[in-house]
This record gives structure tokens, C-alpha cells and sequence, in this order.
């Protein structure tokens, strides 16, 4: 689509939310719902967004105004089934399935990932159960259900921004170590690729894994930067 506006601007509404104005005009989302933003920093955030454009429209270089989007049209309308979808990542996080064997590797994810199994237990009172190997080993009810306990707390911003997190990592875990502040966003998605990065070291790089993992990752910090601009 070709620019046709000069000038993005934000504007407050009644009700204390913010929107976007292209020339005066208010912009909608993708399915024609009202662009109301919980706050001012993403509405400027997100003003700033199409400000920048050149003289076509790339929606891609736009990655706030995407996860607003989102975040109305999608999550808003079924809220509780994304918390609860969400939840059970609880019950298969990355996190819970070191490898067996080498022992560097071994050695690399307790380092990276043992702090996160003692944040969860002190944060939320969740054990989790860890287990060697990729077959699955179910973590304890009650722990399931604290899983559910937290996302369903999430408003439907806050709540794309979890879901953005956890599936781009795997790991609920390292979603919330992340927006909680314990650990940076670069970390968290580093130590959500241990195995890729170990493997390069080891047999070299794969070009298509590396194209992969650094999209990845700028998607990761961008939803990292959409949680920040939602407090």
C-alpha cells in the first residue's frame, strides 16, 4: 500500500486509552475494530511506526501496531481459551527436558536453566518436575493449575504478550522470567536455543538456522518492548 496520509499523531479518548490519527483520521485494526491502546507510550510507539514510513507501507517494519492488532481482533474475543491454552505449556516446558548426554551440553542447560526452575518455585510456588530426555513426564496438578492461576490475570494486551514470549521460547518459564525483569529478553531466547547454539559450536553453523533463530529473536524483543510500553 502507498503512504497517503503526512502526519501520525496520537489522541487521548474519554475513557483514559490513547488512539492513532493518520491526518485527523482514526485508524482501525485489521478486521475494522477500533485501535484503542491501554497507554500512551504504545500509542506513540506505534504513532512512531507510521510516521516512519517511506512512500509504501511495509507492515512488517511495524511490529507494535501488529501485536495491538492482535491482541484486539484475536485474544479479546477468546481470552480465557488463550490463558488456558497457554497454561499448558506449564506442563511441558522446555526448561523440564535436559538433555542426556554430552555433558557440556548437560552442563550449559543447568547453568541457564536451574535459576529459572528455583525463580519459579520461589516467585509462584511452583516445583517443576525435570526430567532427562524428550518424553513427556506430567508436572503436578497443583502446579498446572498455579500455571492457570497467572495467565488468566492477564488483560488481552498483556496476555499477547505472554503468548508471543512463550511460544517463540517454549517455555512459559522463561516468558515470565523475562516480563517479570529476572532475566533480559536476550537471554531468555538464548537460553531458549541452548541446543542450536551448542550445535553450532560443535558442527558449525546452518545458515538457514541462523536466518531463523535472528528472526526469532527480533520478534522476541519486540514482544518484550510491547510488554514494557503496556506498564
Amino acid at each position: 500500500m502507498k503512504k497517503f496520509y503526512k502526519n501520525a499523531n496520537v489522541a487521548s479518548l474519554n475513557d483514559g486509552g490513547y488512539q492513532i490519527l493518520l491526518d485527523g483520521k482514526a485508524i482501525k485494526t485489521r478486521s475494522k475494530r477500533d485501535l484503542h491502546l491501554p497507554t500512551v507510550i504504545l500509542a506513540e510507539k506505534i504513532a512512531a511506526e507510521w510516521q516512519n514510513q517511506g512512500d509504501i507501507i511495509k507492515p512488517d517494519t511495524m511490529p507494535f501496531m501488529r501485536l495491538s492488532c492482535t491482541a484486539i481482533d484475536s485474544v479479546m474475543a477468546q481470552k480465557d481459551l488463550i490463558a488456558a491454552n497457554l497454561a499448558a505449556y506449564g506442563d511441558s516446558d522446555l526448561i523440564c527436558y535436559m538433555a542426556e548426554y554430552p555433558e557440556i551440553l548437560i552442563k550449559k542447560q543447568h547453568q541457564a536453566w536451574q535459576p529459572l526452575h528455583q525463580w519459579i518455585d520461589n516467585k509462584y510456588d511452583i516445583k517443576l518436575i525435570i526430567a532427562a530426555g524428550i518424553i513427556h513426564v506430567p508436572q503436578d496438578n497443583d502446579s498446572l493449575v498455579k500455571f492457570k492461576n497467572i495467565t488468566k490475570k492477564f488483560d488481552a494486551f498483556k496476555l499477547t504478550a505472554l503468548h508471543e514470549l512463550t511460544t517463540l521460547s517454549g517455555s512459559i518459564v522463561i516468558a515470565l522470567a523475562v516480563m517479570d525483569g529476572e532475566i533480559s529478553a536476550k537471554d531468555g531466547f538464548l537460553n531458549s536455543i541452548i541446543d542450536d547454539i551448542y550445535q553450532a559450536e560443535t558442527w558449525g553453523e546452518d545458515m538457514d538456522a541462523v536466518i531463523r533463530n535472528e528472526k526469532r529473536m527480533a520478534e522476541f524483543l519486540d514482544a518484550d518492548k510491547f510488554y514494557q510500553y503496556l506498564e
